[in-house]
């Protein structure tokens, strides 16, 4: 499956590369800032994390139509707590505002290379042919 590939690529590239970052902004601006990167990156990771695999499940067409529901559910309500992290983030736990703002982008180019990495691979390319293959087939455009 396609989500899986991708999901795999997202987290290896944010667990080597999130750290790091951290650690060199933690250098530069302080503990409570590098807290605060480390926060707000981890926080879009497992967002787009969430996103990637939610969404390939409501694209795969083996899952049945009630399941589909429950994860257009699902879907809603990680939105809702991703938020509510947010806000938590902010208001109660006084995490640095700057550091999560930053921590929030560095997540998000994170993801955005992950995913085109992953979609670039050899194992996505060998699943997208499968998959190609197998809409043909049900389309009858199949000339075998």
């Amino acid at each position: 499956m396609l989500s899986n590939i991708l999901l795999i690529h997202v987290l290896r590239i944010a667990g080597a590369v999130l750290g790091v970052v951290a650690i060199a902004v933690g250098l530069v601006f302080g503990a409570d800032v590098a807290l605060a990167v480390a926060v707000g990156g981890a926080l879009m990771v497992l967002d787009g994390v969430g996103l990637v695999y939610l969404v390939g499940r409501l694209l795969d067409p083996t899952v049945p139509g009630g399941t589909k529901g429950l994860f257009t559910l699902v879907l809603i309500g990680k939105l809702t707590i991703v938020a509510g992290l947010l806000w938590a983030c902010l208001s109660v736990w006084a995490v640095h505002q700057l550091g999560l703002l930053m921590g929030m982008g560095i997540g998000l180019m994170l993801l955005v290379l992950g995913v085109s990495r992953g979609s670039t691979s050899e194992a996505a390319q060998a699943a997208m042919r499968e998959e190609e293959a197998r809409i043909a087939q049900e389309m009858g455009d199949n000339e075998e």
